[in-house]
């Protein structure tokens, strides 16, 4: 088993470009991407692309922590306020693993690296939504809060509290 680690997308922004695609890739898994035209996916993944384009400053939020290890990234998971939520809730969102590194511990790292920066941003909670392992997050000590519709999918909320 190789060693790896946990950063901050806005020390490696060469990382960018991976994380952007496995986001997008995720996305077309788990929607109705099937009816849109070629254009309208390349303009998905280059909004997407301008998007994270922000979790390269040195705000607090929005952010990404990536895993890494020999000197390349293997998975990531973002905090957010979207600016659609009337109440500026926080979002742990696009928790994601490369498949070849899953079953070692990276992507509760991940997780728990997210509960802890917004711990230490003095949240008193946290939320998410997963369209396929919400019982995954309910084995970390989640909630579920209810089922919703997103984009088109069914997605299941859940919430943290601190």
């Amino acid at each position: 088993m190789a060693d790896w680690g946990i950063a901050n997308l806005a020390e490696h922004p060469q990382w960018l470009g991976p994380i952007v695609e496995w986001q997008h890739a995720e996305w077309l898994r788990l929607s109705d991407a099937a009816v849109l035209s070629q254009a309208e996916l390349s303009k998905a993944l280059h909004e997407r692309h301008a998007h994270m384009q922000s979790h390269l400053t040195s705000a607090a939020i929005p952010t990404t922590l990536v895993a890494y290890a020999e000197g390349q990234p293997v998975g990531s998971v973002s905090l957010v306020r979207y600016a659609t939520d009337p109440d500026a809730k926080l979002w742990l969102t696009n928790l994601y693993v490369q498949p070849s590194w899953r079953y070692q511990g990276i992507g509760s790292a991940l997780l728990t690296h997210g509960e802890a920066v917004a711990r230490e941003l003095e949240e008193q909670d946290l939320w998410l939504y997963s369209h396929d392992a919400a019982d995954y997050y309910l084995k970390s000590g989640w909630r579920w809060e209810k089922t919703a519709e997103l984009r088109g999918c069914r997605v299941e909320v859940l919430h943290k509290v601190f």
